[in-house]
């Protein structure tokens, strides 16, 4: 039987569907209920396959490691591919943290592609771009004053790898506190 999905859930899956091809629809719980969330979970429109003893899944953008990374798993240099943090619940995160790149070593991180601009969208509707630094500092990226179900942020254009076309994040976190 096909799984209905109704309110943020069918956002959710809508905003999904309606990307381009999904070649991995990868779903990771990242936390159980929370001062502000019933649920963390990320998502990812595709991930790279694991390679010579590392992997590359959404888990690894809140490991708190930077010898890890979502790398996206598609031909070309990732454009359209996206990252979804859905809350399991209505909440008003402040702000998105990323870590942009492979952060791994700085010769990882030039050899793989690191998205340049991004479009950040909302459960609420609101939806824009904005471009990341070619650093492996923390960036912010503050979000509406909305309560949303749901952030994603989809790579729209790339810094290009010396190297690789795969085009990674290290970290992507929703701020609720602002601290």
């Amino acid at each position: 039987m096909p799984r209905l999905f109704t309110g943020p859930a069918l956002a959710l899956a809508t905003l999904l569907a309606a990307a381009a091809p999904v070649v991995a629809d990868v779903s990771v719980r990242a936390a159980g209920a929370g001062q502000y969330f019933d649920e963390l979970r990320y998502w990812a429109s595709s991930v790279l396959p694991p390679q010579s003893g590392n992997s590359y899944g959404v888990e690894n953008l809140f490991d708190g490691s930077d010898r890890t990374a979502w790398c996206e798993g598609v031909a070309g240099n990732g454009a359209g591919e996206r990252i979804t943090v859905s809350f399991g619940g209505s909440a008003m995160p402040l702000r998105l943290l990323v870590k942009n790149g492979y952060a791994k070593s700085a010769d990882v991180y030039f050899n793989n592609a690191r998205p340049r601009s991004v479009e950040i969208r909302t459960s609420a509707g609101a939806a824009w771009r904005t471009q990341l630094a070619d650093t492996t500092s923390w960036q912010s990226l503050t979000l509406p004053d909305d309560w949303v179900d749901w952030v994603s942020l989809t790579i729209v254009d790339v810094y290009p790898g010396a190297k690789w076309t795969d085009t990674c994040v290290t970290a992507l976190q929703v701020d609720f506190e602002g601290y």
